[in-house]
């Protein structure tokens, strides 16, 4: 056994979640450290192979020896799957296929214990977006909540599922204890057209007066590109984002990125539709947006809100912290946010082993097993 013994040189709110590991979700890669119970074999476009581990102590010998991950490019190809039994899980249902999901006896939709938060990255080294009044001009003219309520939930409410103004997780409400550091007093901004083509000529003009002081040209203002992950969430939302933009008279291209980027390899995108995982906001809030994170520090507010976050010596100074890191990337627009999604996975009955409230996709799957046979299910 090798232990490793840590020393804090002052106390820490929660000591333990300095442990936790950035892993890719909703792929079988989670748990295949070397130390899990799966290990990667055969790779191919449309399929990811993992054999059991020789050097991990199953608890069962029932335990799957092989596990084949499929990608499918569309949902409903990927639900026509499960419901025929091609499949056996489903990961990351589509919010409006949830509901029509539960109603098939065959199979069990449960609801991950955590959601995600849906943002539009800037790229800070772009002149126009590297200006608060440009990003703001963009947040205003999207209909976050139209994109969400129509296009991704079908017109259905989903508990969780809300558009937010900042990219701090609200969970499930203010009595859920991951929305410690989400300040419900400050309001999404609403969706104006009008005031978007405003704050255009108000970044224009501000570029332009920088541009005169350093004696440079000013930049100019070419179509927008938006990159994204390839999965049907981010493609509606992103087209939708795509239509809304240019009736303010802005251009917007897209861009699908590569499937296993989190973000844009060449930084070439002005903006990146991101899926992120702030599970825990103590740690993650540094991680996101401190000065090596997935959001470089874009104010010194905001660097100075997270000096306070890491220097808390108890929950309400973190909650406080937290609260003011709200404020601060929200009157900045360091990110535009877009709203929170509550995840989903579905499995056929045969399967035993998925739990409730699971957090990743594989968290128990060395527990898993078929209990009969397929042909058997009817």
């Amino acid at each position: 056994m090798n232990l490793v013994r840590i020393d804090f040189r002052r106390s820490h709110v929660l000591p333990e979640s300095l442990l936790q590991s950035l892993m890719p979700s909703g792929s079988a890669a989670a748990q295949t450290t070397g130390e899990g119970p799966f290990l990667p074999a055969e790779r191919t476009p449309e399929e990811l192979h993992f054999l059991t581990n020789p050097k991990y102590q199953f608890s069962r010998p029932t335990t799957p020896v092989e596990v084949v991950e499929q990608f499918f490019a569309k949902p409903d190809k990927a639900l026509q799957a499960l419901k025929r039994g091609e499949v056996d899980v489903l990961d990351r249902v589509f919010p409006a296929d949830a509901g029509r999901l539960k109603k098939d006896s065959a199979l069990t939709v449960v609801q991950y214990a955590l959601p995600t938060v849906h943002v539009l990255v800037p790229n800070y080294n772009k002149p126009w977006l590297a200006r608060s009044t440009f990003r703001r001009a963009l947040l205003y003219a999207i209909d976050r909540e139209t994109i969400l309520f129509r296009e991704i939930l079908g017109g259905n409410a989903l508990p969780g599922c809300q558009v937010i103004s900042g990219p701090l997780p609200p969970g499930y409400g203010p009595s859920d204890s991951l929305a410690y550091g989400y300040d419900e007093s400050i309001k999404p901004r609403p969706y104006d057209p009008r005031l978007s083509i405003i704050l255009v000529q108000a970044a224009r003009k501000e570029l332009s007066e920088i541009a005169k002081k350093k004696e440079a040209p000013e930049p100019k203002l070419d179509p927008l590109l938006l990159g994204h992950p390839g999965n049907e969430i981010a493609r509606v939302s992103c087209q939708a984002i795509k239509e809304m933009v240019e009736m303010t008279g802005l251009k917007l291209e897209l861009k699908e990125l590569p499937a296993d980027k989190l973000h844009d390899p060449d930084g070439t995108c002005d903006l990146v539709f991101a899926e992120l995982g702030i599970w825990e906001p103590i740690v993650d809030a540094t991680r996101m947006f401190g000065n090596r994170g997935y959001v470089p520090e874009s104010s010194p507010y905001v660097g100075l809100t997270l000096r306070k976050l890491d220097a808390a010596k108890n929950w309400k100074d973190a909650s406080d912290a937290l609260k003011q890191l709200h404020h601060n990337l929200h009157d900045d627009v360091s990110v535009i946010p877009l709203w929170q999604i509550t995840e989903h996975f579905a499995y056929r009955k045969w399967l035993a082993g998925p739990k409730p409230q699971s957090v990743l996709m594989y968290q128990d799957v060395e527990r898993w097993q078929i209990s009969f046979r397929r042909g058997s299910e009817d």
